[in-house]
C-alpha cells in the first residue's frame, strides 16, 4: 500500500513570464508532494489520479479528473519519494470568492489517499486575471463625489481666532470654536488658622499669622550671654551669664572620694577603685532604702565588657564559706539576689555565674525548707527575663565535669525553675558535658520550665544531648504534656535548611520495642502533615497496617525503565468496591483444544464469587469457553484450537475471617453536623470552614524556634 506521510505538501507556482508579458494568466498550477511505502521513499513511475472537490468528504467534483497513468503514457516520475505534476482543472475551478474551499483527492496505484488535501489560498490568485490590466487610475477621477463623508474625515482646513479653541470638527473639515473665557465661581477667600488676609472682591492676599506661626529665629547672643526670650519677629532677648556669688572657700575630698580644691571650679569623684575595709562581723558600707519602692544600691556598667557589681571571696580554705555577694530578703515576696538587664534586644543576662573548677558550679541555688505544705513551691534558683532574646538564668561551665546551672530541691520544691514571657525559661549549654542537670529526691521535678509563649526548657549541646531524659521501668525518660486545645505535648524541630536533621528521633533495639509510639482513643495516634512539596510520612522498609487503610489516591513510583536517569514512572492503584484478589496466567491448549488451569491450594479457602476472563492469542477462538468452573482448585478451558495459547484471569472476593468481620461499606450517608461538609473542600470549590473532620486536615505547622545566640 502507498501511504501519504504527514500532510501532502502543495505549492502553487505562477509563471512570472506570463505576468511580465501582461498576457492572460493560465489556469495551470504546479503541485508537489512526497510518497512513502512502508516508511521508505518511493522511486520510479507511479500511476496517479487527481480530482478536485468542494468538500473534504463527499461533496461535488469540480472540473475534470486528471489521470497520470502508464495506460495514458504519462505516469508520474517519483525520485526519492518526491514528485511534481502540473494540474489544470479549468477556468471555472477557482471562480468565486476566496472563502470558497477546494480539496484535492489523490489516488495512487488505484488506492485513494485520505484525507483529501485542502487547497490553500494561493491558487485563488487565478481569479485576478480579470483585473490584469487595471494598473492605472486617471488623474482627477476620484473626488468629492466619490468620498463617503460619513466614513472618511475631510481635511481640517479651518482654525479658531486667538482666545478661542476648537470645540468640534465637522465632516466637511470646518470647525466650531468657543472662547477661552474663565468660568470659576469663587466668591471669596477666608484666612484659616495660622493665616491672615483674604477677601471677597478683587485680588486677595493671604499671609502667615506671626502671632501663631514663629518667624525664623535670626538673633544671637554675645559670648557670656544666653537667650532669655525669642520674639515673634525672630529676634532674641539676651541676659548675662553672671555668677550669683557664693561664700565656699574650699572643698576637701573625704573617704572613698578624690578631687576638691580651694579656688576656681572644683570637682569631686568616687575613688577608683573604691575600697571599704572592715573587720570580721562588721559592716563598712550600708545602703538602706525604707521606702515602698526604689533601689538601695545600684551598680551600672556602660562599657562593652564592663561589670556593674563584682563580689569576690578570696579565701582558699576548703572548709570556709566565703561569699562574693550575699543577698537576703525577709519578705515573702522579696528576692535575696536579683539581677536585671534592661537591654531591649540581644542576649541580655540578668545574673551570670561562672566556675572554672572541674567540679565547680556557676550558680547554685538551694531551697532548704523542710515543709511540704500543699501549695508551697520553694525555689532554689529563679530567673525571669522579659526581653525578646533574654535569659531568665544563664549558666556556663567550661570545665570537663562542670555544671552550667545546678539546682537541687530536697522535698517538693523545684531544683531549677525558669519562667519567661517571650524567650526560653531556661537555657543550658555545654561543649562536652550536660547542658542542664536537675535533681529531685522525692516529689519535685529535677528540671521544670515554663514559658508564656516560648519553650519552657531549651537545651543545646555541640557534642552531646541538648536535653537527656532517663526513666525507670514503666516511666518516661522525657514526657511532654499539653493542656491546650491546639497545643503540642512534645515538639521536635530540625531548623537546618540543608542536610538530614531529625525533628524527633526514636530508636528501639529490642525485637519487640518501639522507636516512636503514638496512641489515641478517639483521635489520632501519630499524624504527619506536609507542605506543598514535602512528605507527611516516609517509610524505608516494610510497613504493616493492622486495620483498614483509607486514601484519596495511590500509585507506585519508580525510575522510568526507558530513561531512569531523567524520568519517574507512576501507575495508579486498581480500586474495587469489594475486597478483590486477582489471579492470571497463560495456558496452552492440548490436541483437543482443552486445558486445565491449576489454582493455589488456599484459593477456595480465601475466595468466593469467582469471575473469569479468557483471551485467545494469535488467532480468534469464538468457541473458547470455561468448560468446568473452579472445583478442587482448578477449572477447565475448551473450544480453542489445538496448541493455541490462552491468557486467563480469575478474580475472587475475600472471605477470610478478617474480611468477613471488616467488610468495607461502599456508600456511607453523612449524618448530623457532617452533612454539607467535604473531605476536600478546596477541590469542591468550598471554603476551609466547610471541611469534614477538620482535625484530620490540619495545615502544615512549622514550629519556628530560632536558635538562641550564646553570649
Amino acid at each position: 500500500m502507498i501511504q501519504r506521510v504527514l500532510a501532502m505538501t502543495m505549492c502553487v507556482l505562477l509563471f512570472a513570464s506570463a505576468l511580465l508579458a501582461q498576457t492572460p494568466q493560465g489556469t495551470q498550477f504546479s503541485y508537489q508532494g512526497a510518497l512513502r511505502q512502508a516508511g521508505v521513499p518511493v522511486n520510479g513511475s507511479v500511476d496517479m489520479v487527481f480530482d478536485l472537490f468542494d468538500a473534504p468528504v463527499g461533496g461535488n467534483a469540480v472540473g475534470p479528473s486528471l489521470q497520470f497513468t502508464a495506460a495514458n503514457g504519462n505516469p508520474v516520475a517519483v525520485d526519492e519519494g518526491v514528485f511534481n505534476v502540473t494540474l489544470d482543472f479549468g477556468s471555472s475551478a477557482f471562480n468565486g470568492p476566496t472563502t470558497f474551499q477546494r480539496w484535492l483527492r489523490i489516488s495512487v496505484g488505484g488506492t485513494v489517499l485520505v484525507p483529501r488535501a485542502r487547497i490553500e489560498n494561493a491558487p485563488y490568485a487565478l481569479q485576478a486575471r480579470t483585473t490584469e490590466f487595471a494598473y492605472d487610475v486617471a488623474s482627477g477621477s476620484i473626488g468629492t463625489n466619490q468620498i463617503d463623508a460619513s466614513q472618511v474625515q475631510r481635511r481640517v482646513a479651518s482654525s479658531c481666532a486667538s482666545g478661542s479653541s476648537i470645540r468640534s470638527i465637522n465632516q466637511d473639515g470646518s470647525v466650531l470654536c468657543e472662547p477661552d473665557a474663565d468660568s470659576g465661581t469663587i466668591t471669596g477667600v477666608t484666612a484659616g488658622l495660622g493665616l491672615v488676609g483674604g477677601g471677597t472682591t478683587g485680588v486677595v492676599n493671604v499671609a502667615a499669622d506671626t502671632s501663631v506661626v514663629q518667624a525664623r529665629i535670626s538673633g544671637t547672643c554675645a559670648s557670656g550671654s544666653s537667650i532669655r526670650e525669642v520674639n515673634t519677629d525672630g529676634s532674641v532677648t539676651c541676659q548675662s551669664d553672671a555668677d550669683s556669688g557664693g561664700t565656699i572657700t574650699g572643698v576637701v575630698a573625704g573617704s572613698a572620694l578624690v578631687g576638691g580644691g580651694n579656688s576656681g571650679s572644683v570637682a569631686l569623684d568616687i575613688a577608683n577603685p573604691l575600697t571599704l575595709t572592715t573587720d570580721a562581723g562588721g559592716t563598712r558600707l550600708l545602703v538602706e532604702n525604707t521606702g515602698a519602692s526604689g533601689v538601695g544600691a545600684e551598680g551600672r556598667a556602660s562599657g562593652d565588657f564592663a561589670v556593674g557589681v563584682v563580689g569576690t571571696a578570696t579565701t582558699t580554705s576548703s572548709t570556709g564559706s566565703g561569699i562574693g555577694v550575699l543577698g537576703k530578703s525577709f519578705s515573702s515576696n522579696g528576692a535575696g539576689v536579683r539581677g536585671e538587664n534592661a537591654a531591649p534586644t540581644g542576649a541580655a543576662i540578668g545574673v551570670e555565674g561562672q566556675s572554672v573548677s572541674e567540679q565547680g558550679i556557676g550558680v547554685a541555688g538551694y531551697a532548704t525548707s523542710t515543709s511540704s505544705t500543699t501549695g508551697t513551691t520553694a525555689t532554689g534558683v529563679y530567673g525571669s527575663s522579659a526581653t525578646n532574646g533574654g535569659r531568665g538564668v544563664w549558666g556556663s561551665a567550661t570545665g570537663p565535669n562542670g555544671r552550667g546551672i545546678y539546682g537541687e530541691a530536697t522535698i517538693s520544691g523545684t531544683g531549677v525553675l525558669g519562667v519567661s514571657s517571650s524567650g526560653p525559661g531556661v537555657i543550658g549549654s555545654s561543649t562536652n558535658g550536660s547542658g542542664v542537670i536537675g535533681s529531685s529526691s522525692q516529689f519535685g521535678y529535677g528540671v521544670s520550665g515554663y514559658s508564656h509563649s516560648a519553650p519552657g526548657v531549651n537545651g543545646g549541646s555541640d557534642l552531646n544531648d541538648g536535653v537527656s531524659g532517663q526513666g525507670g521501668p514503666g516511666a518516661a525518660g522525657v514526657r511532654g504534656r499539653s493542656i491546650s486545645q491546639d497545643g503540642f505535648g512534645v515538639v521536635g524541630y530540625a531548623s537546618a535548611i540543608t542536610g538530614t536533621g531529625r525533628g524527633v528521633y526514636g530508636q528501639a533495639d529490642a525485637p519487640g520495642s518501639i522507636g516512636v509510639h503514638g496512641y489515641s482513643g478517639p483521635g489520632i495516634g501519630v499524624m504527619g502533615v506536609a507542605g506543598a512539596t514535602g512528605y507527611a510520612g516516609v517509610f524505608n522498609g516494610r510497613v504493616s497496617v493492622n486495620g483498614t487503610l483509607s486514601k484519596a489516591a495511590g500509585s507506585f513510583e519508580i525510575d522510568h525503565p526507558l530513561d531512569p536517569a531523567n524520568k519517574l514512572l507512576y501507575h495508579s492503584f486498581v480500586e474495587s468496591p469489594d475486597m478483590k484478589n486477582i489471579y492470571d496466567g497463560l495456558v496452552t491448549l492440548d490436541a483437543n483444544g482443552e486445558a486445565w488451569v491449576e489454582m493455589p491450594d488456599y484459593f477456595e479457602a480465601l475466595n468466593r464469587d469467582f469471575r473469569y476472563q479468557l483471551t485467545a492469542l494469535d488467532a480468534p477462538a469464538p468457541s473458547l469457553h470455561v468448560a468446568q468452573r473452579i472445583q478442587d482448585r482448578r477449572f477447565k478451558l475448551a473450544g480453542g484450537a489445538p496448541g493455541q495459547e490462552v491468557s486467563w484471569q480469575v478474580t475472587g472476593t475475600r472471605k477470610d475471617a478478617y474480611a468477613q468481620a471488616h467488610r468495607i461499606q461502599v456508600v456511607v450517608e453523612k449524618t448530623g453536623s457532617d452533612r454539607g461538609k467535604y473531605l476536600y473542600p478546596a477541590e469542591a470549590g468550598k471554603s476551609s470552614a466547610e471541611a469534614l473532620r477538620p482535625w484530620m486536615r490540619l495545615e502544615a505547622v512549622k514550629m519556628e524556634q530560632p536558635k538562641e545566640a550564646l553570649p
